[in-house]
């Protein structure tokens, strides 16, 4: 059995015998064209043909080379490359060197001024200084007399003993105190310091701050008795409590004044005021 060949087969066949034949038929016409361009023509034998040359074929030819010439395109002239100028190198701006900061000197130090010595202050002798009275305002005392004046008082037996209490102690203070006085007063009658003491004990009153707070004490107050009876230099000499008590003394010597007996001549005196919350 005869096995026919497939169509692919028969394909890729007739494709590779075209191929063949359309490159041997290019490979003829190419060598054709080279061979008759390298043959020379053949040249005309002498004698056998004239040579003739009219002046039109010349023209003719010469218009024709002019005609040809002048259908080449003209070359344009090539633009000559222009010669670079050199650039003028521009003189570089010297840079003048900053001056260098000079050093500022120092401040020298100064020399501190020694210290000058100090003269050394005297001790200074201290006087003795005299106790005056410090008057106090009188709004305290004031008020607490209205005070008393306002509230009235229920006298009772216990009241009655109290003051009665409070008699014989004024009494026996203002004999002590008319001794004390005559210690002080040397020189002066018995009679008459103790008409100056119930003059003072009668007007003498015990401020209500100082029992309240339980201030207790002795003033010595000094002053003079005038012939004419008046009383001057009234002072606190000495006194060992606060100056409550001090301006009560004062008060009631100056209240006291004008029952004090007068004397034949100017007295100096010096009476103790004491100041006691004790009940024997």
């Amino acid at each position: 059995m005869k096995i026919s060949p497939s169509p692919r087969k028969l394909s890729k066949v007739s494709t590779s015998v075209s191929f063949l034949i359309s490159f041997a038929l290019y490979a003829i016409g190419f060598g054709y064209f080279l061979l008759r361009e390298d043959a020379p023509e053949p040249l005309a034998q002498a004698g056998t043909t004239k040579v003739t040359m009219s002046l039109a074929s010349i023209n003719t030819n010469s218009n024709t080379k002019t005609n040809a010439e002048s259908a080449k395109p003209k070359e344009e002239p090539k633009e000559k490359p222009k010669k670079e100028e050199p650039k003028k190198e521009e003189p570089k701006k010297e840079t003048k060197p900053k001056p260098k900061p000079k050093p500022k000197p120092k401040p020298k130090p100064k020399p501190k001024p020694k210290p000058e010595p100090k003269p050394k202050p005297e001790p200074k002798v201290e006087e003795p200084k005299k106790e005056e009275p410090k008057e106090e305002p009188k709004k305290e005392e004031a008020k607490e007399e209205a005070k008393e004046k306002s509230v009235p008082k229920q006298v009772t037996t216990k009241d009655i003993v109290k003051e009665k209490d409070k008699q014989e102690e004024s009494n026996k203070t203002s004999e002590g105190a008319t001794s004390e006085a005559q210690a002080y007063n040397p020189g002066v009658s018995n009679e008459f310091l103790m008409k100056i003491q119930t003059a003072i004990s009668s007007k003498n009153r015990y401020p209500k701050m100082a029992q309240i707070r339980g201030i207790e004490g002795e003033v010595l107050v000094s002053f003079t008795i005038n012939a004419d009876g008046s009383v001057t230099d009234i002072k606190v000499v000495k006194s060992n409590t606060t100056d409550i008590l001090n301006h009560a003394a004062l008060e009631a010597i100056k209240s006291a004044a004008h029952l004090f007996p007068k004397p034949d001549e100017t007295v100096h005196l010096k009476i103790p005021i004491a100041y006691s919350l004790k009940e024997d």
